[in-house]
């Protein structure tokens, strides 16, 4: 599948932007893949008031601030990711199996993918919606058909925001770091 952009940076740091684990607005290095599949940015220096002071701090521990493109993955729906694999795998999946975005998501889960940190999770479609509920005592995850229109594929990593934000991460089964209990 061909990654589609969905913004893009033309540096590998920031200038007035915020932090997404200490919330600080400022300017500082941030962790590019983060960026490329969330859309968000994780700082992985200090967070510094301005770029006068970053500048100066990436001067002196070897010039760190680069002139990059950094891509940004587009999201997209449930059935485009489907209809990837039916493309890549040669298997085909009934086209009256699934109606909704939900549905197709399910499907994937059924098939192709397994909740990355909650292997043992289980899922089950609840008048219309997705929900997948880890074995630990969390909460369950719901996934609505908005929420099944926003995936980020990224080789065998297969990223969805639940209703409320919350992303959870999902392996493709035939990944050598799935757990032998999920493949």
């Amino acid at each position: 599948m061909t990654m589609n952009k969905a913004g893009y940076c033309v540096t590998n740091y920031t200038m007035g932007c915020r932090d997404i684990d200490s919330g600080k607005v400022g300017c500082f290095l941030f962790d590019k893949d983060r960026y490329r599949r969330y859309g968000d940015f994780r700082a992985t220096s200090d967070v510094f008031p301005d770029v006068t002071r970053l500048l100066e701090w990436s001067r002196s521990n070897g010039d760190l601030c680069k002139s990059e493109t950094v891509d940004r993955i587009k999201p997209i729906k449930a059935s485009e990711v489907l209809h990837d694999v039916e493309r890549r795998t040669g298997v085909e999946y009934p086209e009256g199996r699934w109606y909704t975005e939900p549905e197709a998501f399910w499907v994937l889960l059924v098939h192709e993918f397994t909740p990355r940190f909650y292997p043992n999770a289980r899922f089950r479609m609840d008048g219309g919606m997705l929900v997948i509920e880890p074995t630990s005592s969390r909460n369950p995850w719901y996934f609505d058909e908005n929420a099944s229109e926003n995936l980020v594929l990224d080789g065998d990593l297969l990223i969805a925001h639940d209703q409320q934000g919350f992303p959870m991460e999902f392996l493709r089964c035939s990944a050598s770091d799935v757990p032998a209990v999920a493949a």
